[in-house]
């Protein structure tokens, strides 16, 4: 007990300057923060009535009131709306539940400068948030600890667990109200709570210690890296690429991070490296809805990240009729002999087997592989687009001309198409 008044003492006591906000929910860990904090100046509860438990909630929502007017603590109470309680109904229970909560503390404190948020998450907490994260596939953010302090949220009673809570609450004849529906077995972190820690712990009674460990060696080791991952993130963002002289240099928790940066899983990460050895033109297909990127492309130097929902606009073609063929000819333009055309021009998209017959070779060569030689990137063969009548191919635009209708110096009609 002394320890824990102690701890608040010495780490939190430069707090008696701000305006402290209260996250209470009349349960056991925070009617301990509650207690603890009660004799600092400018505090204020916040409590969230989510009329989710009948009755229940409502006498949670009395309870925190009675010992706030006791403490002559100011305290603000949120009931859930109807439009809330439908998400609630709906949606993530746990999700919608925190989205309503954290909405309702950040209209109540901007209304004051200097302002800080308490909540009462404690050591159990992480060790139930390790192993949440570790089966939704996270990456090291996600497994590391909470911090003891954000820029504006603080958990002072991150280092005590919840027996060492409950045994203050207890010689301190503190009143709480226990919420059924944390023995509830449908949630996950109730599952983790009430069955499976307890259990691990028979068998390895450091389990919790070495959780706190791992998570704290992950923390550290973020932000050292937290830097660099947001350099590499704005890089690829920017450029859509990942060059290889920075991928073969990064360790896997690195490139992990950058995944979950991107919003791709970290199963990723050995799909990168498949593809980091594989010819050029390979690619990963990417599922996830979350993600901006349908594709990676493997190039030259580089991991092409290809983006979803990109406009490629079909070149412009000009069309004019001419009497001659110019001296000097450029790649913009081509001069067809319209004896030769059938039908209609039409400019497309390139398809896999489009050939072409090349000015200056006698067979016939594949667009992809005309492409190819033209050094384009995977990434943007996409774009490139081709010249048809109604028989055969005439241009792979920019880059080859098909010999069978081109003009010459014998021929009466010209028809000059350029690129504009």
């Amino acid at each position: 007990m002394n320890n824990i008044k102690k701890h608040i003492e010495t780490q939190f006591s430069f707090l008696r300057k701000n305006h402290l906000y209260l996250a209470v929910s009349g349960g056991l860990d925070s009617m301990v923060l509650l207690s603890l904090f009660s004799d600092f100046p400018n505090i204020v509860v916040l409590h969230i009535n989510y009329k989710l438990r009948g009755e229940h909630s409502d006498n949670d929502e009395q309870l925190v009131k009675s010992v706030c007017k006791n403490m002559k603590v100011k305290c603000f109470v949120h009931s859930v709306n109807e439009k809330e309680a439908q998400r609630l109904k709906k949606g993530n229970l746990q999700l919608e539940a925190r989205k309503i909560r954290y909405l309702f503390f950040k209209k109540k404190m901007s209304a004051t400068s200097e302002s800080k948020l308490l909540v009462a998450h404690h050591a159990d907490d992480q060790v139930e948030t390790f192993f949440l994260q570790l089966i939704r596939d996270s990456g090291m953010s996600g497994l590391s600890a909470m911090k003891k302090q954000n820029p504006n949220i603080l958990r002072p009673l991150l280092g005590f667990t919840k027996k060492e809570l409950l045994s203050f609450a207890e010689k301190e004849k503190i009143k709480w109200r226990e919420d059924q529906s944390n023995k509830s077995l449908v949630y996950s972190r109730n599952r983790f709570r009430n069955i499976w820690i307890p259990l691990l712990e028979k068998n390895i009674p450091s389990l919790k210690k070495s959780v706190q460990t791992i998570q704290d060696v992950f923390s550290e080791t973020l932000q050292e890296m937290k830097e660099d991952v947001h350099n590499e993130v704005a890089l690829i963002e920017k450029q859509n690429k990942l060059f290889f002289k920075g991928f073969d240099q990064y360790s896997d928790v690195f490139i992990i991070e950058l995944l979950r940066e991107l919003k791709l899983p970290m199963s990723y990460l050995m799909e990168l490296k498949k593809l980091r050895k594989s010819q050029k033109g390979s690619k990963i297909s990417i599922a996830s809805s979350s993600s901006i990127y349908k594709a990676i492309i493997r190039e030259e130097d580089c991991l092409f990240f290809q983006l979803k929902n990109q406009n490629h606009v079909t070149p412009q073609l000009f069309y004019e009729d001419v009497n001659s063929l110019p001296d000097v000819f450029d790649k913009k333009t081509i001069y067809l002999d319209k004896s030769k055309l059938k039908g209609k021009l039409v400019i497309r998209k390139w398809e896999i087997g489009d050939r072409i017959k090349p000015i200056g070779l006698k067979g016939s060569k594949l667009i992809s592989d005309v492409l190819t030689e033209a050094k384009v990137p995977n990434n943007k063969r996409g774009n490139n687009c081709v010249l048809i009548d109604d028989e055969k191919m005439l241009w792979c635009v920019g880059l080859s001309v098909d010999r069978r209708a081109i003009a010459n110096s014998k021929s009466h009609h010209i028809l000059k198409v350029s690129l504009a």
